[in-house]
């Protein structure tokens, strides 16, 4: 690779940490920045500057996490470590498409030392109004406390239908951060975010596999006995 292409995947990659800093200071914290590229790897692609970014957001600690991505295609994220020798051996794992890129984390805005990290009541959009329920309130009519996440062992909603019957799911609470029920909010919420950090093809894919599922749900229901 030229010297020139050099300075300008460098220029390129500071300009994205830039941007990233000016929406972190929008949002009242400190953006994650990648603060140097692993060895032998190029600097990162705007693209996986982005990806980066979003997920060093999960973590909120105000520590260097060690971010385990894939560098090309729609740059996987494969998880995140404090700890540098376990990025790397999942880095070999992978194979030689993954780095570990050790990104400074934006303290947690909610508590001093980082260490809480809570979980909202089940905050909802209301499609009447558009506008979000938060926070909730019990079957008495009281107010939903917010709870700590470490307390929270798991995570279940029910949806009952006509007749009785009963689908629970499990959701891991350190995992879920958020949950979409209706292809509208799909659409408002999850396009868009996918467009700006993995790219409208990536979207469009998405949405595509879960168009596909809906029309094969529906297909199958159809078959089946009453």
């Amino acid at each position: 690779m030229t010297r020139d292409r050099w300075l300008m995947l460098a220029g390129t990659a500071t300009a994205l940490v830039l941007g990233v800093a000016a929406i972190g200071w929008a949002r009242g914290g400190v953006a994650p920045t990648v603060s140097q590229w692993p060895d032998s790897a190029p600097p990162p692609s705007a693209g996986l500057l982005r990806r980066l970014a979003e997920s060093a957001d999960a973590f909120r600690s105000g520590r260097v996490v060690y971010l385990v991505a894939q560098d090309s295609g729609y740059y996987n994220v494969a998880g995140g470590f404090y700890s540098r020798d376990s990025a790397l051996a999942l880095v070999r794992a992978n194979g030689p498409t993954w780095h570990a890129y050790p990104t400074q984390t934006s303290p947690d805005p909610y508590g001093a030392d980082g260490s809480v990290q809570v979980i909202l009541p089940g905050c909802y959009k209301d499609t009447r109004t558009t506008r979000w329920i938060c926070p909730t309130r019990d079957s008495s009519g009281a107010l939903l406390p917010v709870m700590r996440l470490r307390d929270v062992l798991r995570i279940e909603v029910t949806f009952v239908q006509g007749g009785g019957k009963r689908t629970t799911v499990r959701m891991e609470p350190q995992n879920a951060g958020a949950t979409i029920y209706t292809l509208q909010d799909f659409d408002r919420f999850i396009v868009p975010y996918y467009t700006r950090v993995l790219g409208p093809a990536y979207a469009a894919r998405q949405r595509e596999e879960l168009m596909s599922f809906v029309r094969r749900s529906f297909s199958d229901s159809a078959r089946a006995p009453h």
